[in-house]
């Protein structure tokens, strides 16, 4: 209210400046147009010197006129642009932030968070599936699901089917369908401790997107488990001679 009542009152000072200033230059038309008919009458020089005094004075009234009303009008052109076109240029481009899908945090993503955050787990994934049901291609819900599971509910199975359901019923993008598999791959090797079809995952990523990166992380991933495999089967060996175990045939 302060801040308002403030401009209010620029705004006005503004305005006496303008009115000052324009109230001087017909002033000093009306003297100009007395001290010619003066100097026409051909009266005592005394009076034209009192007329010009005052144009004089008229003058530099007009010069301090103008001068305050180049700085109220730039103080209020700048307060204008700075409290009120700033402020909604802002908003409109929030808004078109929004409009246009960029922004992946909508409302019902922040309500699932919020859930989460409050310890309401159940509620949470039932509110990140109905963003899920409402906006199929964007895979964050599912993501954030299988994560509620997983680290929450401790049920890495569950994590692990809820992956696999949204692989078999929705169509993605590669990058989409990409991440998915390696998100359940994870789960697999982490926490199921299920090497074996973590490596099948891993292999489908490789053939399904040949020529791609994420064949290639796949296919590095699968080389880094097999040379896992290989040492700990030497350490396995090494550690049966040592004991006088029979070693493998």
């Amino acid at each position: 209210m302060v801040k308002h009542l403030f401009h209010l009152a620029l705004l006005l000072l503004t305005f006496f400046f303008w009115k000052g200033f324009a109230d001087s230059g017909t002033e000093i038309e009306v003297l100009q147009q007395h001290l010619e008919k003066v100097e026409g009458m051909g009266d005592p020089k005394d009076e034209t010197d009192d007329i010009e005094q005052d144009i004089n004075a008229a003058q530099g009234q007009r010069i301090f006129m103008g001068l305050m009303l180049t700085v109220g009008s730039c103080a209020v052109v700048g307060i204008f642009v700075w409290s009120y076109m700033l402020p909604l240029i802002a908003q409109r481009a929030t808004h078109a932030i929004y409009d246009s899908g960029e922004l992946l945090e909508k409302d019902a993503m922040r309500e699932a968070h919020s859930l989460l955050a409050q310890g309401e787990y159940e509620e949470a994934f039932k509110a990140f599936r109905k963003v899920a049901n409402e906006d199929p291609s964007n895979r964050l819900p599912w993501v954030e699901m299988s994560n509620v599971q997983r680290q929450k509910l401790f049920d890495p199975d569950a994590a692990a089917a809820l992956l696999r359901e949204a692989l078999e019923t929705h169509e993605w993008e590669d990058d989409d369908a990409a991440f998915l598999l390696f998100r359940m791959a994870e789960i697999y090797e982490e926490d199921l401790k299920d090497r074996t079809t973590a490596c099948a995952i891993m292999q489908q990523v490789v053939d399904t997107f040949p020529q791609s990166r994420h064949s290639a992380n796949a296919a590095h991933k699968l080389r880094d488990w097999d040379r896992e495999n290989e040492e700990k089967a030497l350490m396995d060996q090494l550690h049966g001679k040592g004991s006088g175990g029979n070693p493998p045939a």
